[in-house]
């Protein structure tokens, strides 16, 4: 809501953490994680519904922030896939990523 007071970081190890600030208590919940990956950036939804994640492994995670868990997974190429004009690879990348908007 537009008073609630939270904040979402990870760490590059992997777990995700919603922190929320009630009163004078801070409550941290590890979210999710990215199992057996590094995390390489997190950003969040113009509106705040969604949120989304990329790693070491190149896959793309995009999460329901109510449930905190990834709805969508873009993967990469594999080697030797096609790569076609732009609007074919609009779902998939190959190389490792450092930043999602």
């Amino acid at each position: 809501g537009e008073d609630s007071r939270e904040m979402l970081y990870c760490l590059a190890s992997g777990p995700i953490f919603l922190q929320r600030i009630e009163d004078e208590a801070n409550v941290v919940d590890v979210m999710s994680a990215h199992e057996e990956n590094e995390i390489n950036t997190l950003d969040i939804s113009e509106f705040g519904y969604y949120f989304c994640t990329a790693g070491k492994d190149r896959n793309i995670r995009i999460y329901d922030w109510e449930k905190f868990k990834p709805f969508s997974v873009l993967g990469p190429l594999t080697e030797g896939e096609y790569i076609g004009p732009p609007e074919d690879t609009l779902t998939q990348h190959g190389k490792r990523i450092f930043s999602v908007k």
